[in-house]
């Protein structure tokens, strides 16, 4: 009550009254897309699949908010099969409709970008690879001091001619920033290759953070399903057949992690963007061991100093195990703690180093706050400026 903007709105169906005497059916559905911040989820069935009103208002989502704000519900009471063969036949042309007249004027409707034959694959594929809808939250709390990184260090890394199939370690004690520099690197990244094909200097940037409180963010299934997701986003009209035609059931038999990294990443990246730039970027690897109950207090050096403890932590078995069978135009940057810089017995570095015939550029998280702490402490006379500990 105190704070509009906090509304939660349940809503059984858009009701699309496609009587012929009102026409404000549409605007309706529009106005209510366009005013729910946090976007539209589809529960669908089967039968949903099939009708052209259902379709209508994921197309809207799409056509005024984007693909980010259509969120497909997991789980569904319709048998596998049934399922699988429901979504590979998603097409709106051929959707049912009260009247005829009703799905003429949706398809009319829909004329308009993105189109019938890209939604319809957009559906598919988020049915198919149904990313894990897991809120970056690094991303939200450190949004807002991401201009205040220096990432000249990545833009000169980036421009190195012998970048590709290289990978790039930042890290520094607790509270350092590193976050922060994570949420700089997609949110400048991720807006300069959205405006144009992917190149050294713009790569297409496919994102993940891991939390030591979040057991969602630290499952390799979920992280290969994000990213391959996030792949076609990045690339729709390269992948979208690909993806679509799989279907569901097809990715839901790839059980193991090897076999995913194949199907979703490295074969698609081969087959259809081998002259394409990827990188992907990390965040809080060291965290792929957490403990929930236990929280920050289960995290002492003795990780970073136990060749076994590494092993054990599943997101960084994940990188060094599947994501090194990627294509040499992947590269790769990764946040976490570590030990001090001469330390002999990091065994984080020495996995990461080992990172198939990739080379390792480690930098100190501090270097990309050198340039604030130096402008604060020329304009005080001396000190520093404090540093986002998030």
């Amino acid at each position: 009550e105190d704070d509009p903007d906090n509304v939660f709105l349940w809503l059984d169906i858009f009701a699309l009254n496609l009587h012929q005497k009102d026409r404000s059916s549409f605007k309706r559905v529009k106005d209510a897309i366009n005013i729910s911040k946090r976007g539209v989820i589809a529960v669908l069935d089967g039968t949903a699949l099939k009708a052209s009103c259902c379709l209508y208002e994921m197309w809207a989502t799409l056509h005024m908010r984007g693909l980010q704000y259509l969120k497909i519900a997991s789980g569904n009471p319709v048998p596998a099969h049934d399922w699988d063969e429901a979504v590979l036949a998603v097409d709106l042309y051929a959707c049912k409709a009260t009247k005829q007249r009703d799905r003429g004027i949706i398809l009319k409707e829909v004329s308009e970008k993105p189109g019938v034959e890209e939604l319809n694959t957009v559906v598919k594929v988020l049915l198919t690879l149904r990313p894990p809808r897991v809120h970056d939250i690094n991303l939200l709390l450190n949004g807002r001091y991401a201009k205040r990184v220096d990432l000249r260090i990545v833009h000169q890394w980036l421009a190195m001619p012998s970048r590709l199939s290289k990978t790039l370690w930042i890290r520094g004690a607790a509270g350092t920033g590193k976050s922060t520099v994570y949420s700089a690197l997609v949110l400048e990244l991720g807006q300069a290759a959205s405006k144009g094909a992917s190149t050294h200097a713009k790569p297409a940037v496919l994102s993940h953070a891991v939390a030591y409180n979040d057991t969602r963010t630290r499952i390799p299934m979920h992280i290969v399903h994000s990213l391959a997701f996030q792949l076609y986003n990045a690339f729709p009209d390269d992948l979208g057949d690909a993806y679509a035609a799989m279907g569901p059931r097809e990715v839901d038999e790839l059980v193991d992690v090897k076999a995913a990294v194949r199907a979703l990443l490295e074969q698609p990246i081969k087959e259809y963007l081998s002259s394409q730039h990827i990188l992907i970027v990390l965040d809080g690897l060291d965290e792929g061991t957490g403990d929930a109950s236990a929280g920050m207090a289960n995290y002492d050096d003795q990780v970073l100093e136990d060749i076994n403890l590494c092993w054990a932590n599943p997101v960084l078995r994940f990188v060094c195990l599947h994501l090194r069978s990627l294509p040499k135009n992947v590269s790769l940057i990764v946040t976490s703690r570590s030990n001090e810089p001469d330390s002999a017995q990091d065994y984080l570095e020495h996995m990461l180093r080992s990172f198939g015939n990739q080379s390792l550029t480690v930098e100190p998280v501090e270097q990309f706050w050198a340039a604030e702490e130096a402008a604060a402490a020329a304009a005080v006379g001396g000190g520093a400026a404090p540093v986002p500990t998030h």
